[in-house]
């Protein structure tokens, strides 16, 4: 299957899940990494972060990464990362 059709996927199966489900998942499964905004190595700007100090990076395939913030009830998508080159780490 193709990186989109598994980013599609990733994003359908996420919209069924709270933020509690979310933010207890193990790493593998349907939880994220948290990255420090340190470590990115793509601008973001700061009225976007609005203060977060972290990212987060959801896995979609054993390398691609979809990057986010955690924005109220939404996730806010910042990058799609297929060569898991984003950020250090």
């Amino acid at each position: 299957k193709s990186d989109g059709h598994l980013f599609a996927k990733k994003l359908r199966e996420l919209a069924q899940l709270d933020w509690k489900t979310i933010l207890n998942s193990p790493r593998g499964g349907q939880g994220y990494e948290k990255i420090s905004t340190n470590a990115l190595k793509f601008d973001v700007p700061s009225e976007l972060l609005d203060g977060q100090e972290f990212v987060l990076s959801f896995r979609i395939t054993q390398r691609s990464r979809l990057i986010g913030i955690k924005n109220g009830a939404t996730l806010q998508i910042l990058a799609i990362d297929p060569l898991h080159a984003t950020y250090d780490g």
